[in-house]
């Protein structure tokens, strides 16, 4: 007879060893890890089915186990019918539907590529099925791409039948139809019946299927499109994001900096801010606070810097404004005020020219490099413009342009992309120049002579434009290594087009169609409602080398007759 202890270890052994082996088939470890995207392998009803027309239940099967909330967040159908979800597994879906379907009605259930399995692998692009209550689907398609689209963004393209075009606002309307993008910002509606549909592109972060203008981008189309028998599919369309905003600038703060400054800031960037929008009054005496000039805060867009008179000490000021308005047209029609305490700090600050570029016998300068004056105290502009002139008669005077960061400091363009290889220069006579407070510099003038970066060290991109040629076309180059690179040419009458001067690098070509012939890009208005140009960014890189045209860089923008 066996021991009985002996047993009773072999048993354990056994035990812990099936143990083992169960633990190891379940749940394997050094595998290699799961970056397969899920997909769907069988819906109910097949996709394309017709006459269905009594129904209970969708239901849709996954390859694997997904992340059901995902899935749910993903999930569309169109026209919207009521229904309840009910999950077998983690891999068997059911829609049981509370609502009976129309009849002679295409319904359409989309599932976006946001949806997930359990090891965050998403579909590789939305997925649609449909079938029909009636005898025919329809066939209707509207095929797009999003420029610009990250996989991050939180996108939806929301279709819209066109009844009336005034209340076509995806602020207050939810979308007839609507899908989401694949991996690489393209889509396809399908399944419409042949009608006019207005599209539109949402973020649509708080999943609410309506536009905040607030916080979420807008797409506008740059055309609506008409779906019948002969043209089932409509032409391919390209959207651009863009903010939008129907909330007016607030002054939200205000106060003094210093004896002769005063920081005002508002709820967003206000388009101009002129002297006859406000007042500031001494609140003691009545007296009108003396004002000398303004400019934007360079590194905060809501705020202003507004120069003053020397303000008493010991005043307290009241300001009122009113009429101020943001880049969306939105305009503040009540009258706002504020009121805050002098600064007791004085501006000692010396009046000086702390550094002007290019400086004299600079070689390699950049084509596109700006003369530039930098100042210890904000300055009249005017006098500053009248005290610096070019020497060069390859500078364009005419075209020639002054921008101010802020009073302390201005850039002049030379009216163009200078030339390689050249020799450029300026003059600027001191002794007329001013400060805001009318202090003055030493008399002196200096003329500063520079030289541009070779030819040689450029490439450049040619080709033909595929489209119209007598339509305004402007093709531009985007550089994708360097901040250096970023050029734009309109296209010739013959079609062909040449970006010159590039630095050596990696590009992306892209284009619009300027059909209000301001020489740029518009993205179009949500109210009131304007189409935006048509424009295309091309998928390939384009690699650009020293001394070279990379040539036959033909470019087209799909759905532009």
């Amino acid at each position: 007879m066996q021991d009985y202890p002996l047993l009773k270890k072999q048993l354990t052994v056994a035990v812990l060893l099936v143990i083992c082996g169960c633990a190891i088939r379940e749940n394997p470890h050094g595998g290699p890890e799961d970056t397969k995207p899920p997909e769907i392998i069988y819906t109910f009803p097949q996709s394309d089915s017709t006459g269905i027309h009594s129904i209970s239940e969708i239901e849709i099967t996954f390859s694997e186990r997904m992340n059901k909330t995902s899935v749910e967040n993903a999930l569309f159908i169109s026209p919207p019918i009521l229904y309840d979800i009910d999950w077998s597994g983690w891999d068997e879906l059911t829609l049981e539907l509370t609502e009976e379907l129309s009849p002679n009605q295409t319904y359409v259930i989309t599932l976006a590529s946001s949806a997930e399995d359990l090891n965050r692998n998403r579909l590789h692009e939305s997925y649609q099925f449909a079938f029909s209550t009636g005898l025919i689907l329809n066939e209707g398609r509207i095929p797009g791409k999003i420029m610009g689209y990250k996989q991050s963004d939180l996108l939806y393209i929301y279709a819209y039948t066109i009844n009336n075009p005034d209340s076509l606002n995806p602020m207050v309307t939810k979308a007839d139809f609507l899908t989401m993008p694949d991996d690489k910002g393209n889509f396809q509606i399908k399944y419409l019946a042949f009608d006019r549909f207005r599209i539109f592109i949402v973020e649509d972060i708080n999943r609410n299927f309506l536009l905040d203008g607030s916080i979420e981008r807008v797409g506008i189309p740059w055309r609506d499109v008409a779906l019948d028998s002969v043209a089932p599919e409509a032409p391919f369309l390209t959207f651009s994001l863009t903010k939008i905003d129907t909330t007016p600038p607030v002054l939200i703060d205000m106060r003094s900096t210093n004896s002769r400054t005063i920081l005002m800031r508002f709820s967003e960037p206000v388009i101009k801010l002129t002297p006859n929008m406000f007042t500031i009054k001494d609140t003691l005496t009545g007296n009108l606070l003396g004002f000398r000039g303004y400019y934007r805060d360079t590194e905060n867009s809501n705020q202003y810097i507004l120069l003053t008179d020397t303000q008493d000490s010991t005043a307290a000021f009241k300001v009122v404004i009113e009429g101020i308005a943001d880049s969306s047209g939105n305009v503040q029609t009540k009258r706002q005020s504020y009121s805050f305490l002098s600064s007791i700090e004085k501006d000692t600050t010396k009046f000086i020219l702390e550094s002007v570029s290019p400086a004299d016998s600079l070689s390699k300068v950049s084509l596109v490099t700006p003369v530039t004056l930098n100042f210890s105290l904000p300055v009249d502009t005017m006098s500053v413009i009248r005290s610096v002139h070019f020497i060069s008669p390859a500078a364009d005077s005419q075209n020639s342009e002054w921008k101010w960061g802020d009073l302390k400091k201005g850039n002049l363009s030379f009216g163009k992309q200078l030339i390689p290889g050249s020799t450029y220069g300026y003059t600027v006579s001191l002794d007329g120049i001013r400060s805001i407070w009318g202090d003055r510099l030493k008399d002196s003038t200096f003329t500063n002579t520079f030289f541009t970066i070779s030819e040689d060290e450029f490439g450049s991109i040619s080709g033909k434009y595929l489209g119209d040629p007598d339509t305004n076309v402007y093709i531009q180059s985007i550089p994708l290594t360097s901040k250096q690179g970023l050029s734009i040419t309109k296209v010739k009458k013959d079609g062909n087009y040449r970006l010159k001067w590039l630095p050596e690098g990696k590009y992306k070509i892209g284009g619009y169609l300027d059909r209000n012939n301001d020489g740029r890009y518009s993205k179009g208005h949500l109210i009131p409602f304007d189409f935006a140009e048509p424009y295309y960014l091309m998928d390939d890189t384009i690699r650009v080398k020293k001394r070279w045209e990379k040539t036959g860089v033909n470019f087209g923008i799909p759905g532009v007759e």
